[in-house]
């Protein structure tokens, strides 16, 4: 586990120079010159509801504490505590958090992702939750304080650190193919 961890995070040092990472990061596209990466984490009181709103962006959301059940269009499922699911731009979200306790979930998320239809296609068979793994938590702990930076570099680190958390999850959906 800890090789698999050092070898992501090598990754994203080495902005991507491990061919299998590149290859489907890159059939997916979601590192563009317009695209733009940014990472966040919230706490939610009991009950609070997000939305509904648009998915604009490609995002991971994951559960750190608490839980919630998201409606995207018609279909709803919940994402508890440890899981991570992630949202495909273009469509109708709807956020319901805990009734008991509160909810502290993170999210990551690439802006304007060039997603081909068949990439698109590929991540919609994709699970709907699946472990927060301990790969993604610490790809995760070390984006986070990189969360604002402004310098060129920060931000490509980061950015690297980003596209790893998602290539850590989509690796484990299973739904992109090489």
């Amino acid at each position: 586990r800890v090789n698999r961890i050092t070898h992501l995070a090598y990754a994203a040092q080495r902005y991507w120079t491990i061919p299998e990472i590149s290859v489907k990061l890159s059939k997916m596209n979601i590192s563009d010159q317009n695209s733009s990466f940014s990472i966040g984490d919230v706490v939610y009181p009991r009950p609070t509801t997000l939305g509904p709103r648009l998915q604009n962006h490609l995002q991971l959301v994951y559960v750190h504490e608490g839980e919630f059940t998201v409606q995207v269009d018609r279909r709803a499922y919940d994402v508890a505590a440890g899981q991570a699911t992630l949202l495909l731009p273009g469509h109708a979200e709807l956020f319901r958090f805990a009734n008991h306790g509160t909810t502290r979930h993170g999210w990551c998320q690439v802006d304007q992702p060039q997603l081909s239809p068949a990439a698109v296609e590929q991540l919609a068979a994709r699970p709907e939750t699946l472990p927060f793994t301990p790969a993604m938590q610490t790809l995760v702990r070390l984006a986070w304080p990189l969360a604002r930076v402004r310098d060129r570099g920060s931000r490509q680190y980061r950015d690297a650190l980003i596209q790893a958390i998602f290539q850590e999850f989509i690796s484990r959906s299973g739904c992109v193919k090489a």
